[in-house]
């Protein structure tokens, strides 16, 4: 009994070992197999340094994001990957690339403009910011705004001018 468990036991291992490390796939329409290792990961992706918000204490801190190996780093992209990794629901109405600045509209009834403390409104915006100035080397100045006009929630009020952050 004790044999027939392990040998059940390694044929499984072994079986589950083997399927993690090839992919099968019909080559040039004739019914023939071809072995073929899965893509690496570097393959087809690379890194986006990123800030997202910790859980446990609510502050912003580096993160990283893997993105399509040929996409465009420009500011929607990175404002999606890192509004991508909060858990409340965040509407950007546009973004707004300037020869050296970046401008981010907020629609007035989604976070991080209502129904966030202040902490996490504060933290929200610092991943945006931060995550443009790092990866933007023309960016030098974030401004956020609500629809059309200036931000302003029940805790941040900045003019429309006013840069939530410059280099």
């Amino acid at each position: 009994m004790k044999k027939k468990f392990i040998l059940v036991t390694l044929v499984l291992i072994l079986l589950s070992v083997s399927g993690c490390y090839s992919s099968y796939e019909l080559n040039d329409g004739n019914n023939s197999v071809d072995e073929t290792k899965s893509p690496d990961i570097s393959e087809t992706n690379k890194e986006l340094a990123i800030y997202t918000i910790d859980d446990d204490t609510y502050e912003c801190i580096p993160s990283i994001s893997l993105i399509p190996k040929d996409a465009k780093v420009d500011a929607e992209l990175i404002v999606n990957e890192v509004i991508a990794n909060f858990k409340e629901n965040v509407v950007v109405l546009n973004i707004e690339e300037q020869p050296d600045s970046v401008a981010v509209y907020f629609s007035e009834n989604s976070a991080p403009v209502i129904n966030v403390s202040e902490q996490v409104e504060e933290s929200m915006l610092d991943c945006i910011a931060c995550s443009l100035l790092d990866n933007l080397d023309y960016c030098n100045e974030v401004y956020f705004r609500c629809g059309t006009d200036n931000y302003k929630s029940s805790n941040i009020e900045l003019e429309y001018n006013e840069p939530y952050i410059s280099k």
